[in-house]
């Protein structure tokens, strides 16, 4: 998963551009810029592996639906080919037995994709913790 940088791009203002009273505090805001990043980027890496992670599982769904729409396919073209064939029984089975192996392989797949992901995201979670 990607991470963004951890280093802080906090440059203080030219002193000679600020007003005296700030000026004087120019060392005080750097250094709350500084803190302020460093508190603010863990959560930000936290909710860019969320976000990969939800991607990830959006695009595994829509592999998954797709399966399932290609075993309906077949099933269907099955139907209309064997449907005036006095033996179309058997076929019919063989067919169907095919997309249901079809379809029973891509959700076994899919379940090992979102193991593997929870895996990946307690992993970045971990790191930025």
């Amino acid at each position: 998963m990607a991470t963004l940088s951890r280093t802080s791009s906090f440059k203080p203002l030219p002193s000679d551009s600020l007003p005296p009273w700030l000026s004087i505090s120019q060392p005080l805001l750097q250094w709350w810029m500084e803190q302020s990043v460093k508190g603010v980027q863990p959560l930000m890496n936290v909710q860019l592996a969320w976000l990969e992670s939800v991607s990830s599982a959006m695009q595994m769904e829509m592999e998954f639906c797709q399966a399932i729409a290609e075993s309906h396919e077949k099933i269907s073209h099955c139907l209309l080919i064997h449907q005036k064939s006095p033996k179309s029984t058997e076929k019919i089975t063989d067919c169907y037995q095919q997309a249901m192996q079809d379809l029973s392989n891509a959700h076994l797949n899919r379940l090992k994709k979102v193991t593997e992901l929870s895996h990946d995201f307690r992993s970045a979670i971990w790191e930025e913790i």
